[in-house]
This record gives C-alpha cells, structure tokens and sequence, in this order.
C-alpha cells in the first residue's frame, strides 16, 4: 500500500468524539479524553475516569464499565485496588485511598462490609453481577458472584439485593 492511499485509509478510520470533540483513530472502540463518557458505536455509554496509578505511567483512563469491585490495598491504606472482569482477576492499583476512589467511580457502586474482616468494606458495582446467593454455611454471610469472581458480604441475601439493585 503506497503512502498517499495509507493516509486516505487513515484518515477515513478516523472519527470526532460526540461529547468532547476530539479525534481518535476507532471512535466506536473509546474516547480516552479526560472524563469523557463518550456514545459508543455499541448503543452505551462508555463511563472513563482518569486516575493516578502510579510509576512509570503516573496516570490511566479506566473504563468503569469493567470494573467490578474496588477494595482497599492490605499494605498501604492510601492505596486502592479496582479488579477488573477478566480471568485471573487482574487488578488496577491506583494511588487514592479507597473512600476517595469511591466518590470517582459514582453511583453505580455500593459499599458493603467484608465477611470475615472486622470494618472492611469494599465498593462493588450494581451493574455487572450474576447472581447473589446465601453462604451456604456461614449465616449472615451472602456470596455476590461476578463473571470470573465472587465478594462474601456481610448481611443478609435480601438486604444485599436491595443494595444492589437500583
């Protein structure tokens, strides 16, 4: 392909953000501006935040929509983990403390208490799980599973639906 036809196929392949106006080469996949949430070619919403991760990369835009829990780090409590729908169960360490990434991700995450952790609460999201069940031992205790992982909450299976059903 010579270099005047690459540069027509280029710039055919690219298109405008509806929201914030800039140009990226695949604007059905995202728009990676600064708190855009950008019309997919896919019929959402596609909602992305920035937040600082850290070394080498300082910053990342994180597409919240593959988020399903965000938790507090075990070493450092200025720290938070966000785990993300994958297999493996990856996870984004961002450089906030956990109630301070809550106020970023919004309302599509609810704060419930750890089972078997003494004032531990994790942020999980309202729209991504699959099913909630009773712990089939421990009373109480309620299993919220997600495609690839499951969060134990404390509380009763009917209280913990109604917290996470809008």
């Amino acid at each position: 392909m010579g270099n005047a036809r690459r540069a027509n196929w280029d710039a055919s392949a690219r298109g405008k953000c509806f929201h914030c106006g800039t140009f990226r080469k695949w604007l059905k996949i995202s728009c990676l501006a600064r708190s855009c949430r950008q019309e997919t070619g896919f019929g959402g919403t596609m909602p992305v935040i920035t937040l600082p991760i850290g070394a080498p990369f300082q910053e990342a835009a994180v597409n919240t929509a593959h988020i399903f829990c965000a938790a507090p780090d075990a070493e450092n409590p200025d720290r938070s983990n966000l785990f993300i729908h994958a297999v493996g169960q990856p996870a984004l360490l961002v450089e906030l403390p956990l109630e301070t990434l809550a106020e970023r991700l919004g309302d599509d995450f609810v704060r419930l208490d750890v089972a078997g952790a003494e004032g531990v609460a994790n942020y999980l999201s309202r729209s991504h799980w699959v099913s909630i069940a009773p712990h089939p031992e421990t009373p109480d205790v309620t299993q919220v599973d997600y495609r690839y992982a499951f969060v134990l909450v404390k509380g009763a299976m009917d209280a913990v639906i109604a917290r996470l059903t809008p």
